[in-house]
């Protein structure tokens, strides 16, 4: 049974720590980036305004981006679940 709790809980362990990095990051640095990004549409040429477009992607993408491995992180472990079911029922046999 070890053999199966320490991978999954080390797959589990990273995609928790890789998702805790992005939104942290995002955290410390989204409300400077909006506010630089506002102040510079005052400006009101279209760079600012494809900046502006470009940085709401962004924000969208970035919450995908953390779907996408918590998505990998179920398969992965899955497949872990899997192949030490199958290869516990050839030692039985």
């Amino acid at each position: 049974m070890k053999r199966l709790i320490v991978p999954l809980m080390a797959r589990i362990l990273i995609a928790v720590f890789l998702c805790v990095v992005i939104s942290l990051l995002m955290a410390a640095f989204a409300p400077q980036f909006t506010n630089d990004m506002a102040l510079g549409q005052l400006e009101n040429d279209d760079m600012s305004w494809a900046t502006w477009e470009l940085w709401n992607k962004l924000q969208g993408a970035v919450d995908w981006i953390k779907v996408g491995i918590c998505a990998f992180c179920t398969i992965d472990c899955g497949k872990v679940i899997y192949t030490h079911v199958k290869n516990r029922k050839e030692e039985l046999n």
